[in-house]
Parts: C-alpha cells; sequence; structure tokens
C-alpha cells in the first residue's frame, strides 16, 4: 500500500470515532423531534388533539409522541409524511422505524443509523473515484477527506435523511458511470434502482439526475447513441417507480407550501453570499478561535476562509486543466447542478432556500472529490519539481489539521449550528428546571416540534399547558413559577389578566425574549 493509502486508513479510523463520539449528548433538535414523531406513527395533527388541549400534562406524556407505537405500525409514519411532510420521502423514515422497533428509539439509538450509513458512504465513494480516475490513492484521500470533514460528522450525527442521501449520491453517480463503461442491462439496471432508492430518500435527488443527464448528453455530444437511449431508459424506470409519491407531493402541494414557507423568506444577496463561503468553509473548517485579541481573531478566521477558499477553488480549476471532459465534466455537474437550481431563484426572485447546507451536500461531495485528484495529482507529479509536492504536502496536512480540530472542538459542543431552531432550548429547560413546582404555558405559535426537543430536557416535576392559539388556558393555583414559551402577545396579555400579573422576560438572547415568566403584582 502506498503512504496515501497508510495515512488514509489511519484518518478514516479518527472519522469513525468522531462520529461515535458524544452521540447522545448533541441537542436532539425540532427537525429530530419531527423524526421521532414518524417513528412513532403520530401524525402532528394527532398531536395537536392530543396534546394541544390546554390541559395539564408532563414531559412523559409527550414522549408517547417519540417513539414506536405498535397500534400505528409502519403505515402510520408513511401516512403522516404523505399527509403533513410530503417533502420528505419515506425511505429513510420507514427504514428509521424498523431500526427503533429492533434496536430501541433513545437518541443514541436512532441517532446511530445515521452513523452506520455514514460509513456506507466510504465504499460507494471509492467506487466513484475508482470510476472517474481508475486511481486507488485518489480514491482513499477522498474518504479521508469526508471521514473527517466537520461538515459530514455533524450530518452523520443527526436523526435525517442527509447520511442516506449522500451514500445513494455516490452510488447513483458510480453506477451510472460504471453502466456508461459496460453498458449492459444489470448495470443500467443497478442504475435505475440506485436512482429511485436516492429519490425516495430526498427529492432533490431529481437535481442530481438531471446533472446526471446533462453529463450523458454532453460526453455523447448530443448525439442519439446506445448509451444516451439506455440510460433514458433507466431513468425513465426510475420516475416511474416514483410515481406513487409524486401524487403525493402533488395532491398535498399545500402542505409542502405550508411546512417550507421559511426558504420564501426574503434575504440578500450579501446574506447569501456570506452562507454559502460559510458553508464551503465548513467543508474543511467549523470552529471558532478563541483568541482575546479582536485583530488576531479576524486575520485567524479571514486566513482560514482564505485557505479553504482557495483550495477548494484551485481543486476545480486544475481538475478541469488537467482531465478529459467526460472526468471534469461530470464533477461539475455533480456540484453545479444542485448549486444552480437552488442558488438562482433565490437571486433572482428572493428568498433563502439556498442557504439551507443540507441541500448543496452534491457540491460538496464534488468539491472534496475534485480536492483528492488535485492534491494526488501534485504528489505523484515530478513534472515541474519537487516543489510541488512539499507544497501538496503542506496544503493537505493543513486541511487535515483543519479538519481534525474542527472534529474535536465538534464533539466537546452540545449545541452545533445545525440546530437552529432549538438553540437556546437548554438554557431554557434549565431555568424551567430550577423551580421547585413550574408550569410551563406554550402554544401553537412555537410548532410542535419545538416541544416535542424541549420536553426531553425538563425534569419530571414540571407541568404543561399546550394550548392552540388563540386559546387561553386557565391556569390553577398552587404553582411556584408560571412560565411562557410563546410568540403570541396576545397569549402573555390575556394570561397577565387573567392571573393579574405581570409578564417578565426570563431568557433573552441576542436581543430577544425566548421565555417569559408570570410575575405577581402584590
Amino acid at each position: 500500500m502506498t503512504e496515501i493509502q497508510l495515512g488514509a486508513i489511519a484518518i478514516l479510523a479518527l472519522g469513525i470515532f468522531f462520529r461515535c463520539t458524544a452521540l447522545g449528548q448533541k441537542l436532539y433538535w425540532y427537525d429530530e423531534a419531527f423524526t421521532s414523531l414518524r417513528i412513532s406513527g403520530y401524525s402532528e395533527a394527532e398531536v395537536m388533539q392530543q396534546a394541544f388541549h390546554g390541559k395539564e400534562i408532563t414531559p412523559q406524556e409527550l414522549q408517547n409522541f417519540q417513539h414506536p407505537n405498535a397500534q400505528k405500525g409502519i403505515w402510520g409514519t408513511i401516512r403522516g409524511l404523505a399527509q403533513e411532510e410530503p417533502q420528505h420521502p419515506p425511505l429513510y423514515y420507514t427504514l428509521i422505524r424498523l431500526w427503533a422497533q429492533w434496536v430501541g428509539s433513545s437518541v443514541t439509538e436512532v441517532r446511530s443509523l445515521s452513523v452506520i450509513f455514514s460509513l456506507l458512504v466510504y465504499p460507494s465513494l471509492y467506487w466513484l473515484c475508482l470510476e472517474l480516475f481508475g486511481s486507488m490513492d485518489v480514491a482513499w484521500l477522498a474518504i479521508a477527506l469526508v471521514a473527517i470533514s466537520p461538515l459530514h460528522v455533524v450530518f452523520a450525527q443527526e436523526a435525517r435523511q442527509y447520511s442516506l442521501w449522500t451514500v445513494l449520491i455516490l452510488a447513483a453517480s458510480a453506477a451510472l458511470l460504471y453502466a456508461m463503461r459496460v453498458d449492459s442491462f444489470a448495470s443500467w439496471a443497478l442504475y435505475a434502482v440506485t436512482l429511485s432508492l436516492g429519490l425516495y430518500t430526498f427529492l432533490f435527488s431529481g437535481l442530481v439526475a438531471i446533472g446526471n443527464g446533462i453529463y450523458v448528453i454532453g460526453v455523447e455530444q448530443f448525439r442519439w447513441t446506445p448509451i444516451l437511449e439506455h440510460y433514458l431508459l433507466a431513468s425513465i424506470v426510475a420516475l416511474l417507480t416514483f410515481v406513487p409519491w409524486i401524487w403525493a407531493v402533488a395532491t398535498r402541494h399545500s402542505s409542502v407550501q405550508t411546512t417550507t414557507a421559511w426558504a420564501n423568506r426574503p434575504s440578500s444577496w450579501k446574506a447569501i453570499a456570506r452562507v454559502w463561503a460559510l458553508n464551503l468553509r465548513r467543508i474543511f473548517f467549523d470552529a471558532d478561535f478563541k483568541l482575546h485579541s479582536q485583530f488576531a481573531y479576524t486575520a485567524s478566521i479571514f486566513g482560514v476562509y482564505g485557505f479553504v477558499l482557495l483550495l477548494e477553488i484551485g481543486a476545480v480549476y486544475w481538475l478541469w486543466q488537467s482531465t478529459p471532459i467526460w472526468v471534469w465534466l461530470f464533477v461539475f455537474t455533480l456540484i453545479g447542478t444542485t448549486a444552480l437550481t437552488i442558488l438562482l431563484p433565490d437571486l433572482i426572485w428572493g428568498g433563502q432556500r439556498s442557504t439551507a447546507t443540507r441541500y448543496a451536500i452534491p457540491c460538496y461531495l464534488g468539491i472534496q472529490i475534485a480536492v483528492a485528484y488535485c492534491l494526488v495529482n501534485l504528489l505523484e507529479s515530478n513534472a515541474f519539481g519537487s516543489w510541488q509536492q512539499v507544497l501538496a504536502l503542506a496544503v493537505l496536512a493543513g486541511a487535515i489539521a483543519l479538519s481534525i480540530l474542527s472534529c474535536s472542538i465538534g464533539a466537546k459542543t452540545p449545541i452545533g449550528w445545525n440546530k437552529v431552531i432549538s438553540y437556546y432550548n437548554p438554557p431554557i429547560a434549565k431555568i424551567i428546571n430550577q423551580s421547585p413546582r413550574p408550569l410551563l404555558i406554550a402554544n401553537t405559535s412555537m410548532g410542535a416540534g419545538e416541544i416535542l426537543s424541549l420536553s426531553r430536557l425538563l425534569n419530571p416535576n414540571v407541568t404543561l399547558q399546550l394550548t392552540v392559539d388563540p386559546n387561553v388556558p386557565q391556569v390553577r393555583a398552587g404553582f411556584s413559577d408560571v412560565f411562557l414559551m410563546t410568540y403570541s402577545q396576545s397569549l402573555r396579555s390575556q394570561l397577565a389578566a387573567q392571573q393579574q400579573a405581570s409578564v417578565q422576560p426570563a431568557y433573552q438572547e441576542r436581543g430577544r425574549t425566548w421565555l417569559w415568566r408570570l410575575t405577581s403584582k402584590n
């Protein structure tokens, strides 16, 4: 084995370690609470009916909606998705329901399936790189870069479908190249199967498929050839298998619009550019330096940004300049089709869908493949002297060091950047749990996922009263503290009048109040 392969194996072991570290200690946030809701077989409507009724309930009662219910079954999982979240196809959620029934439904147990899927990324990536470059060194280095990429480690530790989607992006891509090379019925059938599985995992697999089509048409030089014919037949077969879920999306389009309304909120092009730069940095580095000097902090951050972005841009340029069209066009379509499809609507019509880090996973994979090829090409080339190898070694060492540092810090960070909605739940729960007999009042303005996430952090002595906006619950006497968690000004005002109390902020962060407390006027 070469030095690159031996080093990659050691880094791979480290990547596996990071994926398994502190799996149960990370905040189980809003989206993951919805994963557990799908595991239970309950729908969000049933949660609203059975829990948001204004009567007193306990955190333990809410947890009934977070574990498998034998009476609901897998059909309850699929039905809940089809009716309320059809933008999420059912493959992952069916698998996680079966996994929870077999292994368990604790935070660690549920997330462990994502870890297993993330390990399947490695053979899929290895196969793709062999088909693309015919180089084991490139394949192993790509595996090493993905193994310790802080971005991929985050998704590997989350109870969502993105690790499985990553596997299927790579598997379908490799299957396409393999089918184009051998052009057999079995090879095209394999491509159709992997593409269909990808579609049933995440709708944006359709963008990957469009990129595949652009690639095949480009390589075949816009001619009707047997390869193009077989590709179209395989793609049509995959699409036909997905028709049942296309029907679910079409018939429940209003649910899709409601649950994805956040993507249409206006955002400036500067904000979008900043998020994209941040996400591209996260491929290799995802941590902040704790420096006392503002100048040193700013210099270090800009230095890291510059290093990572130059590496990524330079690698993609190198790939374009040093490989034939059938190589670089594949990576370019993998990166560009998804990036342009989600970015251009934001820039033209407004919105922020492109700022969702998970949507651009194909782009990150394409960039990492380009970086692996570029560095191996420099390390193994003597055409321009040894300075190339020294530069490549220095860049590779820097990228690996930044990634390991990021993963090490991330392992000790219970609330990561991806826990967007539920970021402040731990300090909120800490304040509530300090009270001997607390009551927490919340309504639907917070969302069911937020309350389900918070309920995992609350002590058993906490009582909750959940209501549907604009209803106001009747609060009995006897509680040591009454807390409010709501965006509704009306609810706060009416409760204050009902209890003859004032409403005071109990927890504020970043200029916003996240928790309120009723305080007696007497």
